[in-house]
């Protein structure tokens, strides 16, 4: 069986992570910001490899 999905790019959703954590830091001034949404955008990378 094929898997005929188009991939997307390695880290996209880490990169996104990291985006929404800046984001949030710009807004709060609390860096913890930017950690949590890099561990999210890991796990988002992590599950949508399975």
């Amino acid at each position: 069986m094929e898997n005929n999905k188009p991939s997307r790019p390695q880290g996209l959703s880490i990169g996104i992570g990291l985006v929404f954590g800046v984001v949030l830091y710009v807004l709060t001034n609390e860096a913890v910001w930017i950690g949590v949404g890099i561990a999210l955008g890991a796990a988002r990378e992590i599950r949508s490899r399975s």
